[in-house]
């Protein structure tokens, strides 16, 4: 038998989960609001791409003993939440940093930031709470890799280092605001649902003939830790609604992912160039007003666990 209740114990329970299903239902239309955020999928957690968190779901069997109510939801809970950081952590490892370099591969390689991040992790906040069935609790957590995250998981010398040509410096302090912007772009959208790449904390646009036209060399760093360098997105709608990217963006389209570097694209150069121009006259790269336009995975959200 699983825990037993009493009565009084039910209409807590009943009353608790119309609660919990009207705190559902909104949050569940706060994510519709988002449809089109551009998610990785890794079996029970997901890397949202939009606004930079990775959430998981654990589950924690309620004991099959006689036992009061919340003594029994305690354990189940805990249960829960050590599996969902599990989950976490797993999927925190899969993290792009840039081109083949995983947070994972950091972790082996720097002992004491792998201590550090899982601490991070156990105090994980936890975003829903549901009992399923009466057999068991769901619990979801969630990270957000925000601008101190991001400064632990990027290496520093990859904002002083860059793989080619980009523009130059002096260039930039020359730039006239947003306000003289002749063609009165509110930000770049960049088209790559026609490419397998994928999305990463840095990475780079490339001209045909391997000239980086924005990178780590061009944006500014601070910007690019508070927001990271680019909201990835599943369609242009979602872009265009975000005051980052405005109403009227410059629309751009990736012509080719770079080999061992899927995060890395390649823009003809005609386009490139359109991207350059706007540059020299706008803050636009250099406040990472950019949004990246990838085909969405199958799955959207979390998995629900089921009964067997």
């Amino acid at each position: 038998m699983f825990a037993r209740i009493n009565t009084n114990r039910l209409g807590i329970i009943f009353w608790g989960g119309v609660l919990c299903s009207m705190l559902l239902l909104g949050a569940n239309n706060i994510v519709a609001g988002n449809t089109g955020a551009y998610k990785q999928q890794f079996a029970n957690a997901t890397i949202n791409w939009f606004d930079y968190t990775i959430s998981a779901a654990g589950k924690g069997e309620l004991p099959r003993m006689e036992m009061k109510w919340d003594k029994a939801e305690k354990i189940a809970t805990r249960k829960a939440m050590m599996r969902s950081r599990y989950n976490l952590l797993q999927a925190l490892k899969k993290l792009r940093i840039e081109r083949e370099l995983l947070v994972g591969e950091l972790f082996r390689e720097h002992k004491d930031l792998a201590a550090d991040i899982r601490g991070k992790i156990h105090n994980s906040r936890i975003t829903k709470k549901s009992v399923k069935n009466n057999q068991f609790v769901q619990v979801v957590t969630e990270i957000e890799i925000d601008s101190g995250f991001s400064r632990q998981l990027i290496p520093s010398g990859v904002w002083y280092t860059d793989g080619g040509d980009f523009l130059d410096k002096s260039e930039t302090k020359q730039k006239v605001r947003n306000e003289n912007n002749k063609d009165n772009y509110t930000g770049i959208i960049v088209d790559a649902r026609n490419l397998p790449a994928k999305p990463a904390l840095i990475f780079r646009l490339y001209d045909q003939e391997g000239k980086v036209v924005y990178g780590p060399a061009i944006v500014e760093r601070h910007f690019a830790l508070d927001q990271g360098m680019a909201i990835y997105v599943s369609n242009k709608s979602a872009a265009r609604e975000t005051a980052r990217v405005g109403k009227n963006p410059l629309v751009l389209r990736a012509i080719e992912a770079v080999e061992n570097a899927t995060c890395d694209l390649v823009l003809p150069s005609g386009e490139a160039g359109k991207l350059q121009r706007v540059n020299t006259r706008t803050d636009l790269l250099n406040e990472s007003r950019l949004a990246i336009i990838l085909k969405p995975e199958n799955n959207d959200g979390l998995v629900e666990y089921t009964i067997q």
